[in-house]
């Protein structure tokens, strides 16, 4: 990831990606509401396949290596908006658009048994736009402008539904998101202030010159960020928000929505946090390490909760947060081994990017026909789905494959990949602690395979039903069946992806070139690594049957053990220790103002009987100072940002 340069191309093609989804959106919304709403419809498919196709026209500009760039200069020229595309960036927004083409497709068939279809594809197509503006957005400032905007239209899509559960969810999501973005905003704030720069070049020397602050930057960084990715503490609200959005809504938020969240952090850790010189050795050892252990307990309270769903699309929200987990061990290793063997830990993330997006998606939109036919997500109360609808069947087992990493289909690579980086962070210091988040791994990819199992036996292969279920619609069929198809393909041909998409960037990255060459070379289908995967789905295996024979797979988690239960302990103790503090506050303050102050006030009150100027000594006038100061830092903060 190169910094920006005057040799970049100056092409509108990255504010395209951002201008015509959002203009779209209206027009589909205008078109529904005045014309048809079919029409409508249509449009929006129509919009999101011309979002798609101006995203693959960028890629000749980056291919090898190149950039683009260009600058909308906003109404007052006060503040430009700038945006910046290269190889990097290219992945996010090329998985991005094509996700999001085959969802609004899918969606014109889903949407038939939905209310306030016109809002719906008006606020999908919004979210589109925003998203690919954080991916597109030229420095942190307008990443954070899009990703908060991200956060509102999406919340749209979460409460669509306007039940009393949907709201709920939606309060969670918005708290977390209001939460996490004011973390971003402060290391933003932080950042610029101690380095004058929003850019999101490369950058370590300057920064390595903030001491610990810098620790404190990256952490505020990846916690904002973290937020929309669903890592751990903060991935409360994937579980809350998955079951009750509309289904497409609900594979865009699991599938692509929280790479946004994935893409900051790589933008942090993988470019802000490294050297301009592509030759300088670097490392982030402490950071590195971090971030795998966080990874590790978000990837594995992610598996051990979805063995415990009854609901398709709860089940798929935890998966999302493991193998977001699996994700950020990659980035983690990178950030830890630095210069030497960072390509490992990029490459296998990077190519997890793309495989988690097709085959979470497939998954959702595979519980959305479900549910279009039955009218239900409970897999308690299916029966033998694979004799009424064979094709969701065989495109299910695709997918979980997919998912649990099974040789020649597309999970396996990626995951082949982060376990190399996991083991090469171990062997680089021999700590032991990395050796145990290694064995950690592959307990992870085990639970990977059990909660697949449960999905698929618990859907498909159990129960009895005597309902009349029709097949997929043929529209949604064919929109899964593209994606199970990609994750075919990328699972025969895994080098494909790697050198075409992927090498490039590690090519602009300060790497060792010998390790980014290795590594575009890698074999993956060498006896290590099917020994270690042979033994995730011992592993998996194992966890299921023990999990059916004890009926565990049939149960709730105690809510005693879950995060949110943590969460309102924590704030009921701080409430109760806030009314204790107040009350001891109460009563000090009684004693004091009655004893001391009171005597004190009237002496001074008789010496000013008289004046009956509005000064600053009344208690108007100290509230007024106080607002006149508060308005004058609003103002200066509000001037600086836009004139820095």
């Amino acid at each position: 990831m190169i910094s920006m340069s005057t040799q970049a191309t100056v092409i509108s093609l990255p504010a395209l990606v951002v201008l015509v989804p959002l203009i779209g959106a209206f027009i589909a919304y205008i078109i529904g509401k005045g014309w048809r709403e079919k029409y409508g419809h249509y449009t929006a498919a129509l919009i999101s396949i011309l979002t798609f196709l101006i995203t693959v026209l960028m890629y000749p500009y980056v291919s090898g290596g190149g950039e683009i760039e260009y600058t909308l200069a906003s109404l007052t020229t006060m503040y430009p908006i700038t945006f910046y595309v290269d190889s990097f960036s290219f992945i996010f927004a090329l998985a991005t658009s094509f996700i999001w083409m085959v969802a609004t497709i899918y969606s014109i068939t889903y949407v038939k048994k939905e209310h306030a279809t016109n809002r719906y594809f008006l606020f999908l197509i919004m979210t589109l736009a925003v998203n690919m503006g954080v991916i597109v957005g030229g420095d942190l400032f307008v990443i954070y402008i899009f990703f908060e905007l991200l956060a509102l239209f999406s919340l749209m899509l979460v409460i669509h539904e306007q039940s009393l559960e949907s709201y709920q969810a939606g309060k969670v999501y918005f708290y977390v998101g209001a939460f996490c973005g004011l973390m971003l905003l402060i290391g933003i704030i932080l950042l610029f202030m101690n380095t004058g720069s929003m850019s999101i070049n490369p950058r370590l020397g300057e920064i390595s010159e903030l001491g610990n602050l810098k620790y404190l930057i990256v952490g505020l960084m990846i916690l904002g960020f973290g937020g929309k990715a669903g890592i751990f503490p903060v991935h409360i609200w994937l579980p809350k928000a998955h079951p009750v959005a509309p289904t497409p809504a609900s594979a865009l938020l699991s599938a692509i929505m929280v790479k946004a969240g994935i893409y900051g952090i790589f933008r942090t850790t993988g470019t802000i946090f490294t050297p301009s010189d592509l030759a300088t050795t670097w490392a982030l050892p402490e950071i590195g390490y971090w971030v795998i252990w966080i990874a590790i307990i978000t990837s594995f309270i992610g598996w051990i909760f979805a063995l415990f769903q009854d609901n398709i699309k709860t089940l798929l929200a935890y998966s999302t947060i493991s193998q977001i987990g699996l994700l950020m061990i990659g980035i983690g290793a990178a950030a830890y081994l630095g210069y030497e063997g960072a390509a490992m830990g990029y490459a296998g993330s990077l190519y997890h990017v793309a495989n988690h997006a097709l085959y979470k998606s497939a998954l959702f939109f595979i519980a959305g026909i479900i549910y279009f036919r039955t009218g239900t997500l409970k897999m308690s109360e299916m029966g033998q789905l694979y004799k009424k609808m064979p094709i969701t069947f065989i495109l299910c087992i695709i997918a979980l494959l997919g998912i649990a990493g099974m040789p020649l289909f597309n999970g396996y690579v990626s995951k082949t990949i982060i376990h190399h980086a996991l083991y090469d962070a171990y062997a680089l210091t021999g700590d032991q602690s990395l050796y145990i988040a290694e064995i950690l791994f592959k307990i992870i990819g085990g639970g990977t395979v059990a909660y697949s199992l449960k999905l698929l036996i618990s859907t498909f292969l159990t129960g009895d039903s005597n309902k009349k279920i029709k097949k997929a619609p043929k529209l949604m069929a064919a929109s899964v069946g593209t994606i199970a198809t990609l994750i075919i393909l990328i699972g025969l041909f895994p080098s494909t992806l790697l050198q075409n998409l992927i090498t490039p960037v590690l090519e602009t990255h300060s790497l060792n070139p010998e390790s980014i060459t290795y590594v575009s070379e890698i074999n993956v289908f060498i006896t290590e690594d099917l020994t270690a995967v042979l033994t995730s789905f011992a592993i998996g295996i194992a966890l299921y049957s023990g999990a059916y024979i004890l009926k565990l797979e049939t149960r709730s988690w105690p809510k005693l053990f879950t995060v949110n239960n943590i969460y309102n302990s924590i704030i009921k103790g701080i409430t109760k220790t806030s009314n204790i503090v107040n009350l001891t506050g109460t009563t000090v303050n009684g004693y004091f103002s009655t004893k001391i102050f009171e005597p004190i006030l009237k002496s001074i009150n008789a010496q000013k009987e008289e004046q009956q100027n509005y000064d600053i000594d009344s208690g108007r006038g100290v509230s007024f100072a106080i607002f006149l100061i508060v308005l004058m830092l609003a103002i200066y903060m509000i001037y600086s940002i836009l004139m820095f």
